[in-house]
């Protein structure tokens, strides 16, 4: 079990790093709130990460079939 949790972290290591920002916050503040705010919390996020670059550069490595470039922007 302590392998597969290792290779689960390091998966979620190699995540977009805006993505995976967006997600802590929404997970740790919305514990402590109504699902109503939470869910506000989330929505925020995903607007800021599918207006930011690496968006951008997502869908661009997508389309060119490689590995994207994420810069955290």
């Amino acid at each position: 079990m302590e392998k597969e949790a290792k290779a689960f972290a390091r998966k979620l290591g190699e995540g977009a790093p805006l993505a995976m920002q967006a997600i802590l916050r929404a997970v740790t503040r919305g514990l402590e709130m109504p699902i109503e705010e939470g869910v506000k919390i989330e929505v925020e996020g995903s607007t800021q990460v599918n207006a930011s670059e690496d968006a951008m550069e997502g869908a661009r490595a997508f389309i060119e079939k490689r590995p994207p470039r994420l810069q955290g922007r």
